[in-house]
């Protein structure tokens, strides 16, 4: 298992370049709903402090799981915004 500061490390970068491309889609396409994409950011930044809180605190006893589900979870979650970013666009 890698340490908890490089998870965190990778959350922060995934969800930060997720933000950079919400800030290309906006520049690039002016025409866009102005309203979905600051929910976009909003839910960005509460996954950021969502997850990196839950790295601080894991269950002890039952690491292995509970970063496996933690890994699934964020998956999906990331997986959910660049989909609405897509939409959006």
């Amino acid at each position: 298992m890698a340490s908890r500061r490089k998870l965190k490390k990778t959350v922060n970068y995934i969800i930060d370049e997720l933000v950079t491309e919400c800030v290309i889609q906006e520049l690039i396409n002016p025409k866009l709903d102005k309203q979905k994409l600051n929910d976009i950011f909003e839910d960005l930044f509460k996954m950021k402090m969502h997850y990196v809180s839950r790295i601080s605190y894991t269950e002890p006893g039952n690491e292995k799981k509970y970063y496996r589900d933690f890994r699934e979870k964020f998956s999906k979650d990331v997986s959910d915004v660049i989909a609405r970013l897509t939409n959006l666009s």
